[in-house]
């Protein structure tokens, strides 16, 4: 909207200075952003009226069904939740679609946890508002979300396990990683990110949602999100069973590394972003974890290899060997892709090596813990569960079958354990159909040809896990359960 709109969006970050949350900046009413700004909104078939030719009114009637947003499946519509807030006070919200299935007995719940990184400090959060892209704020939110690729996809001959599912997409725009409890600080932004889950839930479950069903509590529910959303369903899944006892996890590229160091040690590294975090979001952690640490180190619960040994909820992971997001991190690659060579192609495989490492501190390569499956593929990419790769990217499992994540999470939800570990050779992404995006693309047969391979063994770390020479410290990581 321009100046002068009912619907202002040209709004000014909040007070900094003053110790409660800021104001509300969302229009008063949940209208459309065009008819926030005074815009007429004219039916598109009664344009039709103005054609000279019936023939031709029937025609573009005809094409104007077949673009039809419906066609592809309808799209998610949002609701607020006025009892939880995002960083700048505006009411948290979520998009909802209920399934398109009749005459099914159980139809299944997919709740997901929108990812995109934090803030953990006065400057981190002034930054990150200044974006401006609806990841602290909930007033430049659109009316509808289209979703329909990977597990939103409605194509049920692409997507059988979930195009027929209640889809529930939980914006995030509390900055938290979906573990804060915080609504008060002294920086002027509150951190609500679990209190916005137990909210969801609780709005699901009144049933009053228009065009939703009821969310009931012996629902068979996924509880997932990639990023920063993957991270909040590992640490807010156990309490969630306390309501939906049938909640199962699927945690997408939320396995952090913290026994490594950043190849360009400038600025914070994530360990030191979690401490302060910890201090700023009033975590809702797992206190068994953070029972297992003094509290000086009660940040680490922050970090997969920590918080999982104490996730009792059946889940799945999906961890890339090479996660883009974090090795970005690393190696200060945001503005583009280096060229992965010499030391620091080294360093990328120690980040692998010290990935399958977590692994068996985690006790994916036994069989004490049948509710932990895995999926991880030998690629540079970050998220995939909302994407086309979701259905692409293969691994081979432990009995020899190659398998997407698609097919893993299906196989998972169907009750088995999935662990299913890339241990290919050929070194840097030499995955089976990686979006590596970086001008390297393995398209391996489908059978999984060389480049698929087993995590062998009951207790023993990976035998092709690789190693280098690299000069990056790395110190280790006591197990978790013996901290």
């Amino acid at each position: 909207c321009r100046d002068g709109g009912e619907g202002r969006l040209d709004f000014e970050p909040p007070e900094r200075r003053s110790a409660t949350p800021p104001p509300s900046l969302r229009p008063s009413s949940a209208k459309s952003k065009r008819e926030r700004c005074g815009e007429k909104i004219v039916p598109r078939r009664l344009l039709l009226l103005r054609l000279p030719s019936m023939a031709l009114r029937a025609l573009l009637m005809l094409m104007l069904m077949l673009a039809a947003p419906g066609a592809a499946g309808p799209a998610m519509s949002l609701e607020f939740l006025d009892k939880a807030h995002c960083n700048d006070g505006s009411p948290a919200g979520m998009y909802a679609r209920k399934s398109q299935a009749r005459g099914k007995a159980s139809v299944p719940w997919v709740i997901y946890l929108e990812g995109g990184g934090w803030c953990y400090s006065e400057n981190s959060c002034q930054n990150r508002w200044k974006k401006r892209d609806g990841r602290m704020t909930s007033d430049v939110w659109e009316d509808d979300l289209e979703a329909d690729d990977g597990i939103f996809s409605q194509d049920c001959d692409q997507n059988p396990t979930w195009c027929d599912a209640n889809h529930v997409y939980l914006r995030y725009c509390t900055s938290d990683g979906w573990i804060g409890t915080a609504t008060r600080t002294n920086i002027g932004y509150s951190f609500e990110g679990s209190l916005v889950i137990d909210e969801a839930i609780k709005t699901l479950m009144s049933g009053y949602m228009e065009d939703m069903p009821r969310l009931r509590r012996n629902a068979k529910v996924l509880l997932t999100g990639c990023s920063a959303g993957g991270r909040g369903a590992m640490f807010n899944i156990d309490r969630v069973q306390e309501t939906l006892p049938n909640v199962k996890g699927f945690f997408d590229s939320a396995w952090w590394l913290t026994d490594i160091q950043p190849f360009y040690d400038r600025g914070k590294w994530i360990t030191e972003e979690a401490q302060d975090a910890f201090d700023l979001y009033k975590p809702n952690l797992d206190n068994t974890c953070t029972r297992a640490h003094r509290s000086a180190e009660h940040w680490k619960c922050f970090f997969a290899p920590f918080a999982m040994p104490y996730v009792e909820t059946p889940s799945l992971s999906q961890v890339y060997q090479y996660d883009k997001a974090l090795l970005c991190k690393a190696v200060r690659c945001w503005a583009e892709e280096p060229t992965w060579g010499g030391r620091l192609l080294a360093y990328a495989e120690d980040w692998r090596a010290e990935t399958f490492r977590t692994f068996s501190l985690v006790g994916f390569d036994g069989r004490r813990h049948p509710h932990r499956s895995l999926f991880s593929p030998a690629c540079h990419d970050h998220c995939s569960l909302h994407t086309k790769y979701f259905f692409r990217t293969k691994v081979r499992s432990g009995d020899g079958r190659t398998m997407t994540a698609a097919e893993a999470l299906r196989r998972f939800w169907a009750g088995e354990r999935v662990v299913a570990v890339d241990t290919c050779a050929g070194g840097f992404v030499c995955g089976n159909r990686c979006n590596n995006d970086i001008g390297i693309v393995s398209d391996t047969p489908d059978d999984g040809g060389d480049g698929g391979g087993s995590w062998p063994g009951a207790d023993i770390a990976p035998t092709a896990a690789p190693s280098s020479s690299s000069s990056s410290s790395s110190s280790s990581l006591s197990s978790p359960s013996s901290s």
